[in-house]
């Protein structure tokens, strides 16, 4: 991409997922707003996680997304909040694979729902594995207070679509070699849709 020749020079720095899980200090400066982008929700999930219990205060915008998740698990369970979230492990990958089952039988192309489903299991199943002796409730009450509208802590991660037309003076963006998706072939019209997404995590 060009850079338009007004625009300040910024920094571009490649570090391993790994190493920011390890070290997230080492990445975020110590007084500016940080903006953590991700095609897939459950990338933010799992290193907000990871941040959290190095106590990195942090958020993820989307409120939606997290009253999805909230009422997916609560579908999930039966409406039983007093499961353990170990024992909802299980349940998750079971509702995972039916509908994953059910999308591929109702879309002759079920790509696009196929991958909103395992992302969303994906961040449910992470979500559960922080506190695999506590209870869905309490899960649903993390998820409640993770999820939010607003950017109110310094930290603040974002799926690429929420993100858009937002700035930080520091940007990470998470997993950016899987955007466009590779399960995505570029002959697909969907392919032009994931271009799109890498140019707005960019810029």
């Amino acid at each position: 991409f060009a850079v338009y020749h007004t625009n300040p020079t910024g920094n571009i720095y490649r570090s391993p997922y790994k190493q920011l899980a390890l070290s997230p200090r080492d990445y975020l400066g110590t007084t500016e707003k940080v903006l953590i982008v991700a095609r897939r929700n459950a990338y933010n999930v799992s290193m907000a996680i990871k941040f959290i219990a190095k106590e990195i205060a942090c958020c993820i915008l989307g409120k939606d997304f997290g009253d999805d998740l909230v009422d997916t698990l609560t579908k999930i369970v039966d409406k039983d909040l007093t499961y353990s979230c170990e024992d909802t492990l299980p349940l998750i990958t079971k509702w995972r694979t039916d509908e994953i089952k059910r999308l591929t039988a109702i879309y002759p192309d079920p790509t696009g729902p196929v991958t909103l489903v395992e992302d969303k299991a994906d961040c449910l199943y992470e979500l559960c594995s922080r506190n695999l002796s506590g209870s869905v409730d309490l899960t649903i009450t993390f998820i409640n207070e993770l999820f939010t509208d607003r950017d109110s802590t310094r930290v603040t991660f974002s799926s690429i679509h929420k993100a858009k037309g937002l700035e930080a003076p520091i940007i990470i963006f998470l997993h950016y070699n899987e955007c466009p998706d590779p399960k995505v072939p570029p002959s697909e019209p969907m392919y032009e849709q994931e271009k799109n997404l890498f140019y707005v995590a960019i810029t």
